[in-house]
């Protein structure tokens, strides 16, 4: 297909007729709700001052506040002028003066009493871990999980929080903009059903770009992207002859003016390649076929001809000819009746929201209960960081460490050398976000000699033939349908 939006008439054909499928890279990561609110939570702890963040963490499933009750929490009874407090500010004034806000329905009541103190405790041990941590254990703390559908969704989360660790440093982001780049490039688990091992492949056109399949099936051939407005620029670099280049440039006029030509001729320029690419695309999708190719569209009836089809659309690259096969009884056209549903009707049916329920409560894990990457609760106010959070880090100092005593051969780690070890491991793990402390910096000196003198340590560290450091293997995930990497320390 040459677009996602087909899928919303082809899967639910496809359920009701009981056939296997799989949709690969069809649905980006960024367009996946519980993705959504996930960066919705980060959004609100790099920053007090994004409203439109917080509004939205607390409209979210999982807070569930009504508009009334935002538009109350938020409403500021300052004089006129000044700048409205930010909503972390209105949460903690809701904490300690409740009768200021007695307006709120009694399940915004029952709702700020469950999630404010969550909010604004994150947001107060905002240091006290790293960044991926935090988003979690908030995300966790407000009924989160509570919230998703199915194993799908859980995947999609741990994919955002492993890329938010990947960017993520000493508790920030390296850009925000960048980050949401990151995210618009990654793409949720497939969708697909599991009654088969040779299910339909529902893919993109370029994302089966080199692949062949035994049977094609092209859908929506009449089809057309949608149209961009007229920009407000149009340009176009032109190489000559001598391979000398040179750009044309031309604004858009004012809406009462006449087009100037030069951006009459580039809009005109654009729309010839548009068509180009057109037949390339149907091309490269007609290919992939080994032994049929299905090619589906609708055509409107015109008089005692057909309607020719939309230039932008690829059923216009192949209709000349098919015209032709048509007309002379090549080709059957199936009569389909027009829907005579309330279209706009349906749309309001289908509106509803997802909340938890005014008492909702989230598990918690037993005191005694190991920990398993991420804490219950967060530490205190003024205490240290949690023991895994810090032990991560100092592992990473020892992994970089040893790693390039590996890389650069024991002969040039002498015991001189060493002892100044601890002063790149105060730089490195200032920059993960930590403090070492003396015990932790002797603990990291204590077993970088402990491996040298222990023989079976020297002989990892030492340089062998075809030995490597971190060495990437890549294999494919079936749970996934993804190739990913896995690195081994020392081969």
């Amino acid at each position: 297909m040459r677009n996602r939006g087909h899928l919303k008439n082809i899967v639910p054909a496809l359920i009701e007729a009981k056939i296997s499928w799989e949709a690969i890279d069809i649905d980006p990561l960024a367009e996946r709700m519980p993705v959504i609110d996930l960066m919705t939570i980060t959004r609100a702890l790099l920053s007090p001052a994004d409203r439109i963040a917080w509004l939205a963490v607390l409209r979210a499933p999982f807070c569930g506040l009504s508009l009334k009750d935002l538009v109350i929490l938020t409403e500021s009874k300052e004089s006129a002028g000044k700048q409205p407090k930010c909503i972390l500010e209105k949460l903690n004034e809701w904490q300690l003066k409740p009768e200021k806000f007695d307006r709120l329905t009694t399940q915004g009541q029952q709702i700020l009493a469950r999630v404010a103190p969550l909010l604004c405790n994150a947001w107060n041990n905002r240091d006290a871990d790293n960044l991926r941590n935090l988003v979690e254990q908030l995300w966790i703390d407000l009924g989160g999980p509570a919230t998703l559908i199915n194993q799908r969704d859980i995947h999609d989360i741990r994919s955002y929080l492993d890329l938010l660790e990947s960017w993520q440093i000493a508790g920030n982001l390296k850009g925000w903009n960048e980050f949401q780049h990151a995210v618009d490039n990654l793409y949720a688990q497939p969708l697909a059903t599991t009654d088969s091992k040779n299910p339909i492949q529902i893919m993109t056109i370029h994302k089966a770009k080199g692949l062949e399949f035994d049977h094609v099936i092209l859908p929506s051939l009449h089809k057309s992207p949608k149209s961009n407005d007229n920009p407000l620029l149009r340009w176009q670099e032109q190489v000559d002859d001598e391979n000398n280049s040179s750009l044309l440039l031309a604004a858009l006029g004012a809406y009462d003016e006449e087009s100037d030509p030069l951006y009459s001729y580039l809009k005109y320029e654009q729309s010839t390649r548009t068509i180009l690419e057109n037949t390339r695309v149907l091309y490269v999708a007609a290919t992939r076929a080994v032994r049929q190719l299905h090619l589906f569209a609708k055509v409107k009836d015109e008089k005692n001809s057909w309607k020719k089809p939309a230039k932008t659309s690829l059923l216009s690259c192949i209709w000349p000819t098919l015209k032709d096969l048509i007309n002379h009884s090549g080709y059957e056209i199936e009569t389909v009746a027009e829907k005579t549903e309330n279209s706009t009707q349906d749309k309001l049916n289908l509106n509803y929201f997802r909340r938890l329920p005014v008492e909702y409560r989230p598990a918690t894990m037993p005191e005694n209960m190991m920990s398993l990457g991420v804490s219950n609760q967060y530490s205190p106010a003024g205490e240290t960081e949690s023991l895994d959070y810090r032990a991560r880090h100092l592992g990473t100092a020892l992994h970089r460490t040893l790693k390039q005593i590996a890389q650069d051969g024991l002969g040039k780690w002498p015991p001189e050398r060493r002892k100044m070890l601890s002063q790149s491991w105060v730089a490195s793990l200032k920059q993960l976000g930590i403090i070492p402390r003396e015990d932790e910096l002797k603990v990291l000196a204590s077993t970088i000699e402990n491996m040298l003198n222990d023989t079976v340590g020297k002989w990892i560290l030492d340089q062998h033939d075809d030995s490597d450091c971190e060495q990437a293997l890549n294999y494919f995930d079936h749970q996934s349908q993804s190739i990913k990497t896995s690195v081994i320390d020392r081969t």
